[in-house]
């Protein structure tokens, strides 16, 4: 694999939030390590929104296995449940009132409609959707099924990426659908910052300090 300063290792996750999407929006050439061991507790199946009680994590349930021992591109989701139906109706009743829901909400419907086998194309379908929303798809995006080494990884997001790691990001304020209930929460899923702010999300990904 060919490397360049500006290359982003990433893991595969749900969506994302503020501090993951500030980090693809400052690299041109993004890589998705799909060979990388499934880590439990992270936002490779979850992500975090906030509702009228606070935040609130969604998480996608996995096939029963061993999947702290499995590649990412290994782990099997599980429709045992009706979870995306609960996803949906949790997003519904969170932003029916945010300023741009009407407008992605045929979009979400049809992201929802898949029943991806696998947790990395489930994954990928909803970073290609919102990579096109938020920067217009003007990145040079890769997927690799082996585990990329430490040493060849550049700048690497895989560890990052987890809700018991400290995120260093400072992003600026956006209006808030719970504004009036409690303060407001930093550096939820990127769902939140589009469904609040439509188009001018790429503003605060823009003005985002993250280390």
């Amino acid at each position: 694999m060919n490397l360049s300063e500006n290359l982003l290792t990433l893991p595969s996750v749900y969506c994302g939030n503020i501090f993951f999407w500030a980090h693809v929006n400052r690299h041109e050439n993004l890589v998705f390590d799909e060979g990388e061991f499934f880590i439990k507790q992270t936002y490779r199946n979850r992500m975090d929104i906030a509702t009228e009680r606070g935040v609130s994590s969604l998480i996608i349930p996995l096939k029963k296995g061993k999947n702290t021992r499995q590649p990412m591109r290994d782990v099997q989701i599980s429709y045992a449940e009706n979870w995306i139906g609960l996803h949906q109706k949790t997003i519904r009743s969170a932003y029916g009132n945010a300023a741009y829901f009407e407008h992605y909400a045929p979009e979400f419907e049809f992201l929802f409609s898949f029943r991806d086998a696998w947790l990395i194309d489930w994954n990928f379908r909803w970073f290609e959707y919102l990579l096109n929303e938020l920067l217009d798809g003007k990145k040079k995006v890769s997927r690799s099924p082996d585990y990329i080494s430490k040493e060849h990884a550049a700048k690497d997001l895989r560890d990052a990426m987890s809700p018991k790691q400290k995120q260093t990001v400072e992003h600026p304020d956006y209006y808030h659908v719970f504004f009036d209930r409690y303060e407001k929460p930093n550096n939820l899923s990127v769902l939140d910052l589009l469904l609040n702010e439509g188009p001018e999300g790429f503003r605060v990904l823009k003005n985002t300090v993250v280390t």
